[in-house]
């Protein structure tokens, strides 16, 4: 009797972990569009990103060409269970930079997107950021 109620109880409690951290890591945000995240693979599989032979750069640019003809000029992109806002147009990038504080991401993404977005907006910082700034605000 008591190891049946143990197994139930940590069987319940792993299925409750489960739909907590897919609710919580993998739903859509607000009410921009974006392909439903998988759960640990977010948009990675879904877009042709993880597979055999395949160059990690050229397959992200590749991603985000699809996403843009599918949901239009602003759209999310899940990687993992982290998701990202992308904006096409530069319009959309005179806002961020004018707005910096609002769409400014801790230290730890910048490194991390870094690695495979060396030149998106989001990971530039220092005197890269202030080049670019100024390039797309006409202040």
């Amino acid at each position: 009797m008591f190891w049946t109620i143990l197994i139930s109880s940590i069987t319940i409690l792993i299925i409750a972990i489960y739909f907590y951290i897919k609710w919580k890591y993998y739903t859509l945000r607000d009410s921009i569009p974006g392909l439903k995240p998988e759960f640990l693979f977010g948009n990675l599989r879904q877009l042709g990103i993880i597979g055999p032979n395949r160059e990690l750069i050229e397959t992200y640019i590749h991603g985000c060409e699809k996403m843009q003809r599918k949901f239009g000029d602003i759209f999310q992109y899940w990687i993992g269970p982290h998701y990202f806002y992308v904006f096409c147009r530069v319009e959309h990038a005179e806002q961020i930079y004018a707005d910096r504080s609002r769409f400014d991401r801790a230290e730890m993404c910048l490194r991390t997107v870094g690695l495979i977005a060396e030149n998106f907006i989001i990971s530039f910082i220092g005197p890269k950021y202030k080049r670019h700034a100024k390039a797309f605000c006409l202040c």
